[in-house]
């Protein structure tokens, strides 16, 4: 609390926050739990592949099987983050009787990167 005001602080961005369920946020980490999980599955799955033998890498090269690059990754995981987010919106959309607004949506979409930031750095 800052003394003189009662205003209470907080380390999350709580002015632009609305009033949002329970169960929107209860979804929205949801998804941001599968969607870490996705991410790291995806990165192993790569890792395993790029420690592959000199044979195993030849035959790719011979049969023109194509690898990833950096820049594939980022949309991969990129692609793998909007369909969570996605998901998120349609399925909240589906339990009510008015659209999401604009706002809403940014709301959303900061509760699940925040969440996804503390899962990536645990």
């Amino acid at each position: 609390m800052i003394e003189g005001t009662g205003k209470i602080l907080s380390a999350y961005p709580t002015n632009h926050l609305r009033t949002i369920a329970a169960t929107t946020v209860l979804s929205v980490l949801g998804a941001a739990s599968r969607t870490d999980a996705s991410i790291l599955a995806y990165r192993q799955q790569n890792q395993r592949v790029r420690e592959q033998s000199w044979l195993d890498k030849l035959v790719d090269f011979i049969f023109d099987v194509e690898s990833s690059t950096a820049d594939q990754d980022f949309l991969e995981e990129q692609r793998i983050i909007n369909a969570q987010l996605n998901k998120v919106f349609s399925d909240l959309q589906r339990n009510r009787s008015t659209p999401l607004s604009q706002e809403e949506k940014e709301d959303i979409r900061e509760i699940f990167f925040l969440n996804l930031k503390s899962l990536a750095s645990d």
